[in-house]
């Protein structure tokens, strides 16, 4: 799947002009959502920027759960990550990055960093 701002080109950055009583096919109405959502991202990454906006501060309750605060985020892909409450975990599993292939979660030697899925009972 890899980051979608790495994968811009013409063919999924373009749009058609529609006219009046036109029947619109899947692929138009596609082509339509990724253009946009290809221009929220870039906004997002290259005009806002990406990281913590406010928020999402880390804490321990009684050494057994985690909490992180509301908050909002951007990330590196130009996804918005919104906690509207504060969210508590008191489990996790180990986290394979099988799908986006991130750089980012791998160290010099090009091996996965050990990583962690949150999870709430």
């Amino acid at each position: 799947m890899g980051n979608v701002l790495d994968q811009i080109s013409k063919d999924n950055t373009r749009f058609t002009i529609f006219e009046n009583d036109q029947v619109l096919t899947a692929d138009q109405l596609n082509d339509l959502f990724n253009y946009l959502d290809v221009q929220n991202k870039l906004t997002r990454t290259k005009a806002i920027g990406v990281g913590i906006i406010y928020g999402l501060e880390i804490g321990v309750i009684d050494n057994k759960h985690l909490v992180v605060s509301k908050g909002a985020a951007i990330t590196t892909d130009g996804d918005l990550l919104y906690f509207d409450y504060d969210q508590e975990f008191d489990q996790y599993d180990v986290f394979e990055d099988l799908n986006a292939k991130y750089p980012y979660f791998l160290n010099d030697s090009d091996q996965p960093l050990p990583m962690f899925e949150l999870r709430d009972s």
